[in-house]
């Protein structure tokens, strides 16, 4: 995905939060906060600032870092230069608390540490967390921020909390703060997730600050593929690369079986960002994955349409076809 962004938008040191609503979705957003520090990777906006060595500290012990690391693994090796390194705080604690006042300190040791090496090195830590507006966490975030900035280390929490993270003041206890949310994937990826930019908010319309991570794991490989955001629902992006590729409102509204002014109405709700053309053979096989859907069924990823889908049948649209929400029928 092309960026579009200054390069004074890097974050090289401080504190960076990604918030995220439920355990899976941070588990892959923290795979992904990973890749992209090691690769210096702006696919989110800002850059992280070209770290030489990233630590990924978890509770658990040797036993549990196999697992993690065989998992890990799965992404490929880090890029040459840059080195990844897994280490585990020894607990027995199911409920260990990285922010907590008796854990904190492991935090900020390990912060002072990685400064006085003089490498350029970033920490990873996931954390659930239910006390978002508590003054001892605001407190606690504070000073993991303080230590990260005066060792010229990059901090990056993975923070999960059911109820989200909308009212919070995260945000405002950090250099920069990424929302996570969960959106059906196309169907050639496993799973997708959005991050939101906080500092780019204001620029969501125009299609920036908004990036939509699709996540594929096909022959033992987790690989991540970055577009800008269109919608976390699938039929929506449909009509967004349809339209991209050239079709009509009205050949949108036959393919997909909707009314015409559905497609109007949702095309002026998505965020206004450069065309992107897929194949046609891409094309069809969406079709026929979004037909499967709605059928109750699902479409394999070899599954072609038939080639007569764009072609005038017996299938036209009827006026009274359409959805519930269209006040035209």
């Amino acid at each position: 995905m092309k960026n579009r962004f200054p390069q004074h938008m890097a974050v090289s040191s401080g504190f960076i939060i990604f918030g995220a609503n439920n355990q899976d979705i941070a588990a892959d957003a923290r795979l992904v906060a990973v890749d992209l520090v090691m690769n210096d990777s702006d696919a989110l906006g800002p850059s992280f600032g070209g770290r030489n060595k990233v630590i990924s500290m978890y509770p658990g012990n040797r036993y549990q870092q196999n697992s993690i690391q065989a998992y890990r693994n799965f992404c490929g090796a880090p890029p040459e230069g840059v080195e990844h390194e897994i280490v585990m705080v020894d607990s027995r604690k199911s409920n260990f608390n990285f922010c907590s006042d008796e854990a904190s300190g492991i935090l900020t040791s390990k912060i002072r540490e990685a400064g006085k090496t003089g490498q350029k090195t970033a920490i990873v830590f996931g954390q659930p967390v239910t006390n978002t507006n508590s003054m001892l966490f605001a407190d606690t975030l504070g000073h993991f921020r303080q230590e990260a900035a005066a060792s010229d280390v990059l901090l990056i929490a993975i923070f999960t909390n059911p109820d989200g993270f909308d009212d919070t003041e995260l945000p405002n206890v950090c250099e920069e703060y990424f929302g996570i949310r969960e959106a059906v994937p196309d169907f050639d990826q496993d799973t997708a997730m959005v991050f939101e930019c906080e500092s780019l908010k204001g620029l969501r319309r125009f299609g920036m600050g908004q990036t939509m991570c699709s996540i594929s794991y096909a022959n033992r490989r987790i690989q991540h593929k970055f577009t800008a955001f269109v919608s976390t629902e699938p039929r929506d992006r449909a009509m967004w690369y349809l339209q991209c590729a050239g079709r009509a409102n009205v050949d949108i509204a036959k393919a997909l079986k909707v009314h015409p002014s559905t497609v109007t109405r949702t095309l002026q709700k998505l965020p206004r960002n450069e065309p992107v053309v897929k194949s046609e053979d891409w094309l069809e096989k969406m079709l026929t994955h979004l037909r499967c859907l709605e059928d109750g069924g699902a479409a394999s990823r070899d599954t072609h349409s038939p080639k007569s889908m764009w072609v005038d049948n017996d299938d036209e649209l009827d006026d009274a076809e359409c959805d519930d929400d269209d006040e035209e029928c």
